[in-house]
């Protein structure tokens, strides 16, 4: 199965929007191609996400063979009693709970990959795709997939079953060492690599810092102002590659990300049909091994300033 870039529709949006948006993805998709299309189950208010790719489906049912639709779940939201937040939930019941509620607001499209958003501590990964391999056998879902795990729980995970997609933080406001190691099993596991956050949370597509949205710069501590000063210089040495090199600052990152593994594939979220068009058009921006080196040499010289997550998430990063 050969993947085409990844999308990701997070946020909020009009259905004709994003149905255009997804549309022109789709399309570009050639024989024997796919679409990633990445979607949670607390994207949106009560599932709005699963409910507005439902509907794009049941308009356009041409395009269900071209999408690969991989959901995050576990997290609570189809639990009685949920008030919309992440809890997350990796129990038996509450994974089952997931996948049926998840399966129910996609259709008519399959679930192609289900798996936890994050795992939550009070129950061990094998356990968790013990559990997962159950539900898909009754035909829930179609492939299993993890988020945000450290090395050590993916290999665990893979013992047991195929792992087929892994969704993890890669820009290069977020290259550290445990996603190096994760790489490296995944390679071995041959699982792909849903890289999110490319563009490093819209800071590496050329928006100035008031343009990055308020909830990123108040919630995440690399985006904090004082940490800010540090960590642009990051965005501005790139956008001189990306000028030397004739292309955009986004599509000179997404081409460095997907340059980082054979596996890996840059999921950017966009609402916007022009700016999903200039990130699928990274696909044809290949670097040599020199300019791989001269954004190699930006991360080695610049010290990143902040953690990925606040301190409140960290049990729920690298679990």
């Amino acid at each position: 199965m050969n993947f085409l870039q990844s999308l990701s529709t997070n946020g909020p949006m009009e259905d004709e929007q994003c149905f255009e948006t997804l549309k022109h993805a789709i399309d570009r998709a050639g024989p024997g191609e796919k679409v990633v299309i990445n979607s949670s189950e607390h994207y949106g208010a009560n599932a709005a996400n699963l409910e507005l790719l439902s509907r794009f489906f049941t308009r356009y049912p041409e395009t269900k063979d071209k999408a690969f639709v991989v959901v995050k779940g576990g997290l609570g939201i189809f639990n009685p009693g949920s008030d919309g937040h992440i809890s997350p939930d990796s129990s038996p019941e509450g994974l089952r709970r997931s996948a049926e509620g998840i399966a129910k607001k996609l259709h008519p499209k399959k679930v192609d990959v289900l798996g936890p958003g994050r795992l939550d501590g009070n129950h061990s990964v094998e356990e968790v795709i013990k559990t997962l391999v159950e539900l898909q056998k009754e035909g829930l879902f179609l492939y299993i997939g993890l988020s945000e795990v450290s090395s050590s729980t993916l290999r665990k995970a893979s013992a047991i079953s195929q792992i087929v997609t892994v969704e993890t933080e890669v820009s290069p406001l977020a290259w550290e060492e445990e996603t190096r190691k994760v790489f490296a099993v995944a390679e071995e596991t041959r699982t792909v690599i849903l890289a999110y956050s490319p563009l490093g949370r819209g800071a590496l597509s050329g928006k100035s810092y008031e343009e990055i949205p308020k909830h990123v710069r108040d919630l995440f501590p690399r985006f904090h102002e004082e940490n800010w000063e540090e960590n642009k210089k990051i965005g501005e040495k790139i956008k001189a590659l990306a000028e030397k090199k004739g292309v955009s600052v986004g599509q000179l990152t997404l081409a460095w990300v997907s340059s980082t593994s054979p596996q890996v594939i840059p999921i950017p979220g966009t609402t916007m049909l022009y700016r999903a068009s200039e990130n699928f058009d990274a696909m044809d921006v290949e670097l040599n091994s020199e300019e791989r080196q001269e954004v190699d040499a930006v991360l080695e010289s610049t010290t990143v300033k902040g953690g990925r997550y606040p301190d409140a998430y960290k049990k729920f990063t690298w679990s």
